[in-house]
């Protein structure tokens, strides 16, 4: 593959190096992969509040795809009840735009991530991402 000088939006680049010690010895290689995003000067406004949102809603970052899911872990406010939650995502964009329950949006949550670990008396709704998003933790809707 040769360097081109304009990508597309959305475009995934992936580039690999490969080095040696000074002593002459390979280096593994290292691959990492871009996503070709706005230059930045366009301000993001913040998500309207989620209805039933429990705390504030939390940026998932980098803004990347990820090669491999991650793990996040969000705190469950204290006094609610485990069975009431619900995990959203904010969808920046377009018709859709707004907030709608994780496991409808198509590539984001890993299926099946969902748990509950608590620690020191605190209670986290943790799950894994392929790529960044805006989440935020709600009340379960009926």
């Amino acid at each position: 593959m040769h360097p081109q000088d304009h990508w597309l939006l959305e475009d995934l680049v992936s580039l690999t190096v490969n080095g040696a010690t000074l002593e002459g010895s390979p280096l593994e290689p290292l691959t990492y992969e871009f996503q070709v995003v706005p230059d930045g000067t366009e301000a993001v406004e913040a998500p309207a509040p989620l209805a039933q949102g429990l705390d504030q809603p939390v940026v998932v970052t980098p803004d990347s795809v990820y090669a491999e899911p991650q793990q996040v872990w969000l705190p469950v406010p204290a006094g609610v009840n485990a069975g009431d939650l619900q995990l959203y995502y904010y969808h920046p964009n377009g018709e859709s735009r707004g907030w709608h329950p994780a496991e409808q949006v198509e590539g984001w949550l890993v299926p099946d991530s969902e748990q509950l670990n608590t620690e020191d008396g605190v209670t986290y709704y943790g799950f894994q991402v392929r790529h960044a998003g805006i989440a935020q933790l709600g009340k379960r809707q009926k």
